[in-house]
């Protein structure tokens, strides 16, 4: 009997450790999943918090890229046919090459002797023979390089010809269309052969339908020879067929010293891929995007110095992808993607409303 209860009791004994251990096996178990669940779920606040401290955001449909530093007051921004940045550094009165991604490839001009600029501002790049027309405005020429630096040609020879107007040729604007040179100068647009060979010219200064007063930069369309002028005086962008006839205007120049247009100043104009227009407002601190036939699309940034911000914004150009924009009083070059096309206010749509014009006026021009 006693020894019956002594197994008895042992069996017991060994049934609660074996339990036991059995208990603190599953303790254990239960611990490590918990701390398993706990790593990953601290895994996952972190990659949130990482992705929200990386994550761009968006100013007003604009989501910023990158930018470029180092600048005076950077007045005008260009592109060629692999999406290299030319960009116009007016305060320094030099001209930068980057890569798409914003890497140095050379300065064109030099700091004294022929190459020098003076007031450089609009450029563009023969697509054919990667030639850059820079304009000069104090200069008062277009020189041309190519790209290895080395200046070609300069022109006109004579800029205080009739002409071009008391105050000579102030070539501001540059764009190509059809192995011609179009140029905005204070009073009209004039245009030339791909060498420098005066052809006509467009405009002439004044307020009134098919005049213009200092307009800064231009757009054409390579489709149809649309040519969109920023038309900064008179607070408006022109819309003009290639045979000089005016489609549109929207803004209106100032009536007895005040200002009742739908733009502050608009200083740049490029036309994207997708067909819109893109007119970079000065005053305002925006991008205005319009249809072609001059139809409101949206209003894009605001005033600031953080990224997708803007400060007295100049010339823009659309690459393949993205928008380049020199953000003038921030000197710097934004590159910005559209993130989507907010819809206007109300006060934009009846300042818009108010201002638009659509026109068959011809334009005069002048030839030699």
């Amino acid at each position: 009997m006693q020894q019956d209860a002594l197994t008895q009791d042992l069996g017991t004994r060994s049934d609660t450790k074996r339990d036991e251990k059995q208990r603190r096996r599953r303790i254990i178990k239960l611990i490590i999943i918990i701390l398993l669940l706990l790593l990953l779920l601290i895994g996952l606040l972190l990659a949130y918090v990482l992705s929200f401290m990386t994550r761009t955001p968006t100013v007003r449909g604009i989501q910023p890229l990158f930018s470029l530093y180092g600048f005076d007051r950077p007045l005008a921004v260009t592109t060629d046919a692999e999406n290299n940045i030319y960009v116009s550094d007016t305060g320094n009165n030099r001209l930068y090459i980057y890569d798409p991604v914003g890497e140095f490839i050379r300065r064109i001009g030099a700091d004294k002797g022929a190459k020098r600029f003076y007031g450089v501002i609009g450029a563009t790049v023969d697509k054919k023979t990667e030639d850059i027309y820079v304009a000069d405005w104090k200069l008062k020429a277009i020189t041309i390089f190519n790209q290895k630096g080395k200046l070609l040609k300069r022109f006109p020879k004579e800029p205080y010809a009739v002409r071009y107007g008391r105050l000579g040729f102030t070539p501001f604007g540059v764009a190509s269309y059809k192995g011609k040179i179009y140029v905005t100068s204070y009073n009209g647009i004039y245009v030339f052969t791909m060498k420098g060979k005066f052809l006509e010219r467009i405009g002439v200064r004044g307020r009134d339908e098919g005049q213009f007063d200092f307009p800064v930069a231009l757009t054409i369309d390579q489709k149809d020879g649309t040519m969109y002028i920023a038309d900064q005086l008179n607070r408006r962008v022109v819309a003009m067929s290639a045979k000089g006839k005016v489609k549109w205007m929207l803004g209106r120049p100032d009536e007895k010293g005040k200002s009742g247009s739908f733009f502050g100043l608009p200083r740049g104009i490029t036309l994207g891929p997708d067909g819109h227009l893109y007119v970079s407002d000065a005053f305002h601190h925006t991008i205005v995007v319009l249809k072609k036939d001059g139809s409101l699309v949206s209003v894009l940034g605001e005033r600031g110095v953080e990224d997708g911000k803007f400060n007295f914004p100049e010339g823009l150009i659309y690459g393949t992808d993205r928008i380049y924009i020199a953000d003038r009083e921030n000197n710097r070059i934004q590159a910005i993607k559209i993130a989507g096309f907010p819809k206007p206010d109300k006060k934009s749509l009846k300042e818009y409303k108010g201002s638009f014009i659509e026109t068959k006026v011809k334009a005069k021009a002048t030839k030699k």
